[in-house]
């Protein structure tokens, strides 16, 4: 699956993270998975 595949299907599903998505794309310049999800999505399922 490709990485824009992924994000669009996973927005899709969690829209609660597209502003997080918004702010990772304007800080890294391009979809980093393993940051994206290892910072902003882990760190939500620790709640």
């Amino acid at each position: 699956m490709e990485k824009d595949i992924l994000i669009s299907q996973f927005l899709k599903l969690f829209p609660e993270f597209n502003d997080r998505y918004i702010e990772h794309m304007e800080f890294n310049q391009e979809f980093l998975g393993h940051v994206f999800f290892g910072d902003e999505v882990s760190t939500h399922v620790e709640r």
